[in-house]
């Protein structure tokens, strides 16, 4: 992921789980931080994508 791109995240293992729609403004150790247009943010470890829980897709 890159910081100031727009990604849309999703649970790979669930089927209701809505996906997160949001840009990427950081970057840590051990996770990403996206902002939803709204203002709210979510992060997601770096590890759930390397194994697979979590897909990214930019858009």
């Amino acid at each position: 992921m890159k910081v100031g791109r727009k990604y849309k995240v999703k649970k790979a293992k669930s089927r209701r789980a809505a996906p997160f729609i949001g840009t990427c403004i950081g970057k840590e150790d051990r996770y990403y931080i996206l902002q939803h247009r709204e203002g709210f943010k979510e992060c997601f470890l770096k590890s759930d994508f390397v194994i697979g829980e979590c897909i990214a897709e930019e858009i």
